[in-house]
């Protein structure tokens, strides 16, 4: 099951036991094909988006495990079992970073 974060941490989205179904798989081989600069794009597409649905959830899903799967060091934002949506990032060479208030992505 997929579980929205509790509402003392907003912006965490937990994706624990999320298995493999077609669309978590299509996801997936759509990022597998993705540029690191898209990938973060797809992320930062999901930042402020208050919309909860199963399908968003597979979607973070497929999203985390491309993270893992590049071997980011993505814990700034998360871990294996959530990531925050709380704010907008970038790469700096495997480590995604916060991007803060007044700098721009790049």
């Amino acid at each position: 099951m997929i579980k929205k974060g509790n509402l003392s941490r907003p912006g965490i989205i937990l994706v624990p036991g999320v298995g493999p179904n077609a669309f978590f798989l299509e996801c997936k081989e759509r990022f597998e094909k993705m540029s690191d600069e898209e990938l973060i794009n797809a992320f930062n597409s999901e930042v402020g988006n208050q919309g909860w649905t199963s399908t968003r959830g597979n979607y973070l899903a497929a999203l985390l495990q491309e993270f893992q799967d590049r071997g980011y060091d993505f814990s700034e934002i998360g871990n294996d079992e959530y990531l925050s949506l709380a704010r907008k990032v970038k790469l700096v060479g495997k480590k995604i970073k916060v991007i803060e208030k007044g700098e721009r992505n790049g």
